[in-house]
């Protein structure tokens, strides 16, 4: 929570089994909802994001291969449908390229 609004982050994924883990495990204690789209991974991504510690609460979506834009929209989605109003959201890498404690200025 960052003051009176939830913080959600979408969490595009593709073949992310090396890093999903460490994206979810290092998010901001400020981050309420992350939700990972798994875009029609062939390794274990789905299971290493369910095995995260976070304290975030994480959903896991999976789709097939419709591109990272349909996936970020997805997760936008299930936000607008699942979050505590009023929210603000962020996109985060699954590839662990993205700092996480820039999160906290973004939002």
């Amino acid at each position: 929570m960052m003051g009176e609004h939830t913080v959600g982050v979408v969490i595009p994924a593709y073949n992310e089994e090396r890093h999903i883990t460490d994206v979810l495990e290092t998010l901001p204690d400020v981050v309420d909802y992350a939700v990972v789209v798994d875009d029609g991974s062939t390794d274990q991504t789905y299971a290493m994001a369910q095995k995260a510690s976070t304290s975030a609460k994480v959903t896991i979506l999976q789709t097939e291969g419709v591109g990272v834009g349909a996936a970020i929209d997805l997760g936008h989605q299930h936000l607008l449908k699942t979050a505590e109003k009023p929210f603000v959201s962020a996109v985060m890498a699954g590839d662990g390229q993205m700092d996480p404690d820039d999160l906290i200025a973004v939002v």
